[in-house]
This record gives C-alpha cells, structure tokens and sequence, in this order.
C-alpha cells in the first residue's frame, strides 16, 4: 500500500510540475527543436498547425509532443522551397504529420 501511495504522489508530483511549451508562429517559439530542447522531463510540447522542416529533431526527455490541427513536419528538406507542400502530394507521399494523441 505504500508503494502505491509513494507511486501515486509522485506521479502527480511530475505532473503538476510540468510545463506546456507552445510552438507556433506567434508564439516564444517558432520551431519544434527549439521547444524540445529546453523541455524538462514530462512537459508538454504543443505544436500548433502548419509546416515545420526540422532536421536531425532529436527528444532527450520523456516529453509529451501534441499537434493541433494537424502540423506538418518535414525533415527531409532543411529550408522551404515555395512549392514544397505541393511535391510531396505530387508523388504521392504525403508528407509525415505529428499526430494528436
């Protein structure tokens, strides 16, 4: 019983410690590996809608990642061409998404 008590505060000890990071246009930050390397361990990083060319995107952390209205993110070019959005779907391979829980 204890080491469920023990168990349980500290599970909601980490989370209520944890913060949201925003990622997005207007928001302090504008890039998901900028947001994901000063995540501490549990924080949630949200990612708000649009195309996001992170390259070698790499989480140290246990950290929740969450995408609102279904955010791009390309990491196989490392800036954006003018038409980019549109190859992919060319070919038929649509670009990888970071997908709400």
């Amino acid at each position: 019983m204890k080491l469920l008590l023990t168990i349980l505060f500290l599970t909601s000890y980490i989370l209520c410690t944890a913060s949201i990071i925003t990622v997005g246009k207007q928001k302090q930050y504008t890039s998901i590996t900028a947001a994901v390397t000063v995540a501490k361990p549990y924080d949630t990083v949200v990612v708000e809608a649009g195309i996001y060319y992170e390259k070698n995107l790499i989480i140290k952390n246990p950290i929740f990642l969450k995408g609102i209205n279904h955010p791009v993110l390309d990491g196989e070019h490392p800036s954006a061409p003018a038409h980019h959005g549109r190859r992919h779907l060319a070919h038929g391979c649509p670009a990888p998404r970071v997908l709400p829980p």
